[in-house]
């Protein structure tokens, strides 16, 4: 288990007023997100030829000709930003997955989630991949020790190993750091900025619009939206990019997702991440549902990870007009808008950059039935649900918790469950 290094690695300033890391919106953006929404969601003018494939067996024929579509029909912003955060090196590093959350994450340490990681990972062994998780979870909150979390991964490590693979566990989050920050008064800002490597572009995130750090702008991104979550994942970004400039190697895909999490489709044979890079499915589209879970290609990374900038515009820290527009996209694009600040969920920043992705939970209210059960691209994809996991009890002593004492919210859940690691979990 490492401690993410310090050595900043290449960076660079990102786009905008001020080196800001999300320019203000203007007209031309809105009509670029709006534009880039159709080009993903109208499945039934746009991607059904691509669908009707002759041999339904083979996905990868399938996904190919998606590639393709998704390179040519989606408009990049004039200036990319965060380009300091993409691929430089051979994309021969396997597989990163970044792991954050700031809420509770002892279901992680269940038998359930366990084995569920165990059987996915165990995958890797038939294409000799690696893996590193670049962890930023928060222990403290969940009342976890260090050695019990490091334990957990030790296990996992173990079973790659008996088929000659590997696993590297990076820690990006020093929770035992934030605790003693916390315990002698720092501010949520504080501790979270410290966290980033110097010089981190993604420190914008943090800042006010002359780079200063603010507790008021901090408190507006960080307590909305699982804010937590989304400044963790970028600090889990800076890390993995600083491990790459020192291995003089890239990842070939990011995997971004809660430890609370189970993902069945992970186990299904045509969703398959550790093929070689030359014949994945996900070269060019990213696979996401909701704001749990996501496949990405290496360089959607910077954007999927980055995306509370766009929540910062709606708060207008950047820019007074931003807040005008950001309403404007909600409108055309029909987001749902329920008392939940929509924009900084990370598929509207991958609009934002052109970048394409499928997958289900998008939230669109025209499109919603479409992309919950994932009908667009069932076929080539299966859309399993996420599987939250969730604790019974709320007992916070370390020493009486049960790890094990786990349940999930829905029927299908739990059977779902059953089916795919023959383990019976309650229903809560």
């Amino acid at each position: 288990h490492k401690e993410a290094d310090n050595a900043p690695g290449a960076r660079g300033r990102g786009t905008g007023r001020g080196g800001a890391i999300l320019p203000p919106l203007t007209h031309s953006d809105v009509t670029r997100m709006a534009a880039n929404r159709l080009a993903i969601m109208e499945s039934t003018t746009r991607l059904n030829p691509f669908l009707s494939t002759s041999n339904a067996n083979l996905p990868s024929a399938k996904l190919a000709l998606i590639d393709t579509y998704a390179q040519q029909s989606m408009i990049h912003p004039p200036t990319p930003r965060l380009v300091s955060y993409n691929s430089k090196y051979p994309q021969t590093a396997g597989i990163a997955i970044i792991l954050a959350t700031g809420q509770n994450a002892s279901p992680f340490l269940s038998k359930a989630v366990q084995a569920f990681w165990k059987k996915w990972l165990g995958r890797s062994s038939r294409y000799k991949k690696s893996v590193v998780v670049f962890d930023a979870t928060d222990l403290n909150s969940s009342n976890l020790s260090q050695e019990s979390w490091n334990a957990a991964f030790d296990r996992l490590s173990s079973t790659l190993a008996k088929s000659g693979d590997t696993l590297e566990h990076v820690i990006a989050f020093d929770s035992a750091k934030a605790f003693s920050m916390k315990d002698t008064g720092k501010s949520d800002v504080d501790i979270h900025s410290a966290m980033f490597h110097k010089k981190s572009p993604l420190l914008e995130l943090l800042s006010g619009p002359k780079n200063e750090r603010s507790p008021d702008i901090v408190d507006n991104l960080l307590a909305s939206c699982n804010g937590m979550d989304k400044v963790k994942r970028a600090i889990a970004l800076d890390a993995m990019v600083s491990w790459e400039s020192k291995h003089k190697q890239s990842f070939s895909h990011v995997v971004v997702m809660r430890p609370d999490l189970i993902y069945a489709a992970f186990l299904k044979e045509n969703f398959n991440l550790f093929v070689p890079p030359e014949t994945s499915l996900l070269n060019h589209v990213a696979h996401t549902v909701g704001d749990l879970v996501a496949v990405l290609p290496r360089n959607f990374a910077a954007s999927y990870c980055s995306s509370l900038g766009l929540y910062r515009l709606e708060r207008s820290v950047d820019d007074e007009t931003s807040a005008d527009y950001l309403a404007a996209y909600k409108s055309a694009t029909h987001s749902m808008d329920d008392g939940v600040a929509i924009t900084c969920w990370p598929i509207h920043q991958l609009l934002y950059d052109g970048l394409f992705f499928i997958g289900g939970g998008f939230e669109f209210t025209d499109f919603r039935q479409n992309s919950e059960n994932g009908g667009f691209l069932g076929d080539v994809y299966p859309m399993t649900s996420t599987i939250v996991v969730y604790n019974k009890s709320n007992n916070n002593d370390k020493k009486k918790k049960k790890m094990d004492d786990v349940c999930v919210e829905r029927e299908e859940e739990r059977m779902e469950i059953k089916q795919e690691l023959d383990m019976d979990v309650a229903k809560c």
